[in-house]
Formats: structure tokens, sequence, C-alpha cells
């Protein structure tokens, strides 16, 4: 779902109502760019949605990173998470400009999802224990610690009706509406909840690339969340006559190439593992 994002124009929608005003008012967002985040945690690939651009602002250029996540363990450690990410991101940033003797900005975004809002810590100052420190020392070694301050777009804390408010592209509407209130569900209530969007799921295969956004978007819910094709049926068919065929024999079709890169993946990993031996 994450990577209806990848899509400037879905992100630009997305970026402009989840920032705060001011900053979002002072970005040119025609000069927004989309960049490769696989370098920043690799490891988490598979887990969450990195996504990564640069634009102008205040006129000169600075990062946006953006974490897509759902957290349904212990989130308190998530702003020191995207401490290591920023400073990778800089790093990066050194590598491709040797000659700069300045760091761009780096804005840290997380968009959370879940069963309950988000309740971590936004500033990594926060996380500093500092309880048991004389207060004439406190404000001194405050200050000696690394700052950051994340912006966090909570969905867990959004009603469906405030996000159906938000000014987003239909595409990444109902990309963050399958992330909040369709992901994770049981079979009943996902049912339950794509039933009220059948309308915008037509919007979206009405669009642009829409039914390709539609497939994959499907294909996911069906790897996260219960859905059987027979109940699924009826709820598609409200989209259009022609949306339950293309979109149930699209989802067999993207599983099985799914299938396909996955037992290409473990080959791989198996001949990497006889060369590491």
């Amino acid at each position: 779902a994450a990577g209806a994002f990848g899509d400037p124009q879905h992100a630009r929608a997305l970026l402009r109502s989840a920032l705060p005003a001011w900053l979002a008012a002072a970005i040119d967002w025609p000069t927004l760019r989309v960049l490769d985040a696989s370098f920043v945690d690799p490891e988490l690939a598979d887990h969450r949605g990195d996504l990564l651009f640069d634009v102008e602002a205040f006129g000169w250029m600075l990062y946006l990173y953006v974490v897509v996540e759902h957290r349904s363990t212990d989130e308190r450690f998530v702003t020191l998470d995207m401490l290591r990410y920023v400073v990778r991101i800089l790093e990066r940033h050194r590598e491709a400009h040797p000659g700069e003797t300045k760091l761009p900005p780096v804005i840290p975004l997380v968009v959370h999802h879940g069963d309950r809002p988000m309740r971590a810590a936004r500033s990594l100052q926060d996380l500093v224990d500092l309880e048991s420190c004389p207060p004439a020392w406190r404000d001194s070694l405050l200050a000696a610690q690394p700052g950051l301050r994340i912006f966090v777009d909570d969905l867990a804390s959004q009603s469906e009706a405030a996000l159906r408010g938000r000014a987003l592209t239909a595409t990444g509407l109902l990309s963050l509406f399958c992330l909040q209130f369709v992901r994770g569900k049981g079979e009943d209530d996902a049912l339950a909840a794509l039933a009220r969007v059948t309308g915008l799921i037509r919007e979206v295969l009405d669009a642009g690339n829409g039914q390709d956004a539609v497939l994959r978007l499907l294909s996911w819910l069906r790897m996260v969340t219960p859905l059987d094709n027979e109940r699924l049926r009826p709820i598609l068919r409200l989209a259009g006559p022609d949306a339950e065929e293309l979109m149930i024999s699209g989802a067999e079709k993207l599983r099985a190439e799914g299938r396909a890169e996955g037992r290409a993946e473990e080959r791989r990993s198996f001949v990497q593992k006889l060369v590491t031996r």
C-alpha cells in the first residue's frame, strides 16, 4: 500500500496534508523528486515502506524521508530509529556531494497505522533520562545530546470521515484507508470496510494506471488479511461490472508472480549460503 506514494502525484497530496502548514506552504511542490531509499535500512524492507524525496523549499534543497509503518509492539524508540536513518541519508549525501561544506535539512515523517494512536516520544531528547540529574547540570547535559524531532501522521487517531476529508488523490486515499481500516482485520470487518469504499475503488479504476494500482493493493491485502474470493466478489461487483473479474483474475496473476519471485529468492539465498561456506 505504501508503494502508491512512490508516485510524486500521490506523494505530493500525502505530504501536503501530513506536514505542518508552514512547511507545506514553503515547499515548491513541482520540484519534488522520488529518490532510491533502499540503502537506508534494507533489513526492514519487507516490513515497512520507506520513501525518500528531495524538494526545494525556502530557496534551497531539503530531503523528505517518510516511513509508513505499523508497530504492534514497543514503539518507544521510533525516534532513535529515525535518527539512524537520517544519519544514513546525510552520509549518502556527503558521498554524492564531496565538495559541499554544509548539510541539507532532512524532514523525518512517520505515517503510523495501527490499532491505537502512536504514543512514542516525538523528540529524541525526551528519551534521555535526566530525572536524577542535579537541576544545575540538566540543561547543559541535555544540550550535549543529539536532537531530532519527527513529524507524525497518525492514521490510528483519525476517523474514517477525517481521512476522507483530506486532500488526497483517490489512489492515495484508498491506500491509507486500506492500511488503517482493512489491513489485519478479521474477514467480516475487512469486507465491511471494503464495502464502504466501492465508490472510491471505482474512482481509482477510472484514473490513469488505476487498474494496476487496485490490482496491487488487492494482492497485498490478500497477503495480510483473510479475504475469500466468493465473499469478495459481490463487494467488488458494486465497484462496476468490470471490477470483479478484473481484480480477481489480476490478483491471481500477481500472486503467481510473487510465488515465482519467492522461489527465485529462495534459490538465490541458498546459493549465497553455499558461496559463503
